[in-house]
Parts: C-alpha cells; structure tokens; sequence
C-alpha cells in the first residue's frame, strides 16, 4: 500500500513539474538593465512593486518536495493578468498610489489565497507567489498564494534577472 501511494505521489510530482516547464519567457520581455541599479529605484509619485515567484513545495505523507526550481507563477494585480515567471527572473511595476489585490491566477482548482495592501507614493513593496500542493490518502490540495514585503527588494531577489510584466 505505501508503496503505491509513494508512487502515485511521485506520478503526481513529475505531471506538476513536466507542466510548469512548458512556458518560456520570450527575449523580448528580459530587460536589458546594465547593473540594475536603476531597476530597483523607487518612483517617488508612484508606488513600486516587485514580483516573484516564490517557494513551491508538494507535503505527502512520505515527506515533503521542494519543487521551487522548476517553478512557474503568474500574477493578477486588480483582476489583469500578467505574463508568467520563473523562479529566475524579478518584474516590476510602476503603479498610482492606491489599494490594489494581488493573487495568483494560475490554476482554478486551486485555493487562491490574496493579499490586498494599500500602496503609497514612493513605497516599495515585493509580492511573492508561493504554492503548496498537499496530497493525502483522500486526494490533493493545492493552495496557490501571495504574501507581500514592504521596503527594499530583499538581496536574494536582487540577484534575479529582471523582465518587463
């Protein structure tokens, strides 16, 4: 029994990673940025904001798969979806201060969890696109979510080559 559900998860895990590598980011959208110092200004009538692709993780009973490497989001900032991203690559917008919701469009099936913030002028905020897939006994659960960081783009993101949204 253990070792057909250890096979049925990894069956699963290989169907997630062989469809999250299908996309490509088209060369046009890769931003040619010479010491991105000024990729990671910040607009002061504007607020501007950073997305990532964060952390994708499958939890079985068997133990949990970091599926990070591979890992493919898109975003949808106020309902407008936007291109997707890989786990190499940092975009940016330039957005009017105001309130705006961010979440992950990517797969209905999924729990989408959102985060509504309040963006100000001359703010910076990084969102990060995270997903967990659980699989149980009974089925899966994929859980498709975005948190925010306010302030400087952290230094790990820093290191991702930037693309236009």
């Amino acid at each position: 029994m253990k070792a057909l559900l250890l096979f049925a998860s990894l069956l699963v895990a290989l169907g997630g990673l062989s469809g999250c590598s299908a996309p490509t980011i088209a060369d046009a959208r890769y931003l040619n940025v010479s010491g991105t110092s000024g990729y990671f200004t910040q607009a002061q009538d504007k607020a501007t904001a950073y997305f990532v692709c964060g952390q994708a993780v499958q939890k079985n009973p068997f133990g949990d798969i970091d599926m990070t490497e591979n890992f493919w989001c898109s975003f949808s900032v106020n309902g407008r979806a936007y291109e997707k991203l890989n786990t190499g690559v940092i975009a940016k917008l330039v957005l009017e201060p105001g309130q705006y919701t961010i979440s992950r469009p990517d797969d209905p099936l999924a729990q989408i969890k959102t985060v509504t913030v309040n963006l100000e002028a001359g703010s910076t905020t990084t969102f990060i696109a995270d997903f967990t897939q659980t699989v149980k006994l009974s089925g899966q659960e994929f859980l498709q979510s975005v948190r925010a960081i306010e302030g400087p783009v952290p230094d790990t993101f820093k290191e991702r080559t930037p693309v236009s949204m």
